[in-house]
């Protein structure tokens, strides 16, 4: 069985009295937010380890270009831009002018910050090239970064002497460093990879990063309206499914009853992650369940971590974040508790990443300050 958010939250209510208050499960939300925030980050968790592959794409420089300044438009003639342009930059007569949108497939807009003052010429040479790939939206730290092929390891230098190095090292080449820095594409919170100088042709590399936990996906729990099972199908009625929801994981009640955790009154007897959703009345499980029809359910994220350490840690900081947010007397308590818990769970990280034996343990867990991720309550 998979723990569940709500799982974790009823866990904390069930352990202190009189915590069933609408202020008060805020309260308890918020906690188990914060806790979830900061166990990822506080330890390179082996659990956490990921490996990805960056595949670059060659430079372009066929055909020329005319510019109009008052709109900031290039026009390309005797070629078309390609479809990544909209991520990438131009350089023209020696200077570098990053792209802002990719409005046909013959213009591009450049950006307000970075583009030329004047008009340019038809028949102008280019060069349009991208050395900024985005990287997974789970990133938290980087490990490695090698070329496929040639086993050729990169190396990483500061955002700020990349700053210097992109400024004479432009043309594009074999890449022989590259650096980590915020997007400024997609999502606030998006990382992208650098490189210098820019790939000059397409190549491939594998990215081992630390990785967060999975991220909740919906704000809290979804019970409303009744569901009919049928192997991995699963019709709704009255439901809202929203594509928000895959990746969670659907509990099946009876036709009576919401199901609880294993810890409630009314315990499921068969869950799985959801698939796809089809449309606000249909999804697709993962594995098969036992049809039903007309019945109750449960659908929330569930907490990702791996081993029974980790989840005694994961209870010990819930516990934490709850007494910091009512300045409970017993708090120096639950952090000595907390300690020991990643004290623990470290222990058993080791057995499985024989290499962080020789590495110091992160810092202790101190409870200011108090990190609040929102968590709608």
């Amino acid at each position: 069985m998979y723990r569940l958010f709500s799982d974790q939250i009823e866990m904390l209510t069930n352990s202190y009295p009189n915590s069933d208050g609408k202020r008060v499960q805020s309260i308890i939300r918020a906690a188990v937010a914060s806790a979830y925030a900061d166990i990822g980050t506080m330890h390179r968790w082996s659990y956490l380890g990921r490996r990805t592959q960056i595949n670059t794409v060659a430079f372009q420089s066929t055909g020329t270009i005319a510019y109009t300044s008052s709109t900031r438009t290039l026009t390309l003639t005797g070629a078309t831009w390609p479809s990544w342009a909209a991520y990438g930059s131009v350089a023209i007569l020696s200077y570098v002018y990053k792209i802002a949108s990719r409005t046909s497939s013959t213009q591009v807009v450049l950006d307000v910050s970075r583009s030329p003052v004047d008009d340019l010429a038809a028949s102008t040479p280019y060069m349009v090239f991208r050395d900024q790939y985005p990287l997974p939206d789970d990133f938290e730290q980087r490990q490695d970064l090698v070329e496929v092929g040639r086993l050729w390891r990169l190396n990483y230098v500061r955002p700020s002497e990349m700053l210097q190095r992109s400024q004479w090292q432009w043309q594009p080449n074999v890449p022989w460093a590259y650096t980590i820095r915020g997007s400024q594409y997609g999502t606030s919170g998006s990382y992208v990879i650098e490189f210098v100088p820019p790939p000059s042709q397409a190549h491939t590399y594998d990215f081992l990063y630390s990785a967060l936990p999975r991220q909740k996906t919906i704000h809290r729990e979804y019970t409303t309206g009744a569901i009919t099972v049928s192997g991995t199908a699963v019709t709704g009625t009255n439901t809202s499914f929203t594509q928000a929801m895959v990746g969670c994981v659907l509990r099946v009640g009876d036709t009576d009853h919401v199901p609880t955790s294993i810890y409630g009154e009314f315990p499921s007897t068969q869950e799985s992650v959801i698939a796809s959703v089809t449309n606000s009345t249909q999804l697709v499980l993962e594995t098969s369940l036992t049809s039903a029809t007309g019945v109750f359910f449960l659908i929330d994220d569930f907490v990702d971590l791996p081993s029974s350490r980790l989840f005694n840690l994961f209870d010990r900081m819930c516990e934490s974040q709850w007494e910091i947010r009512v300045r409970s007397d017993t708090r120096n308590d639950t952090t000595d508790r907390v300690n020991q818990a990643f004290r623990d769970a470290v222990a058993a990280d080791q057995t499985t990443d024989p290499s962080t034996l020789d590495r110091p343990l992160s810092g202790l867990f101190q409870p200011f300050p108090v990190s609040v991720t929102p968590f709608q309550g």
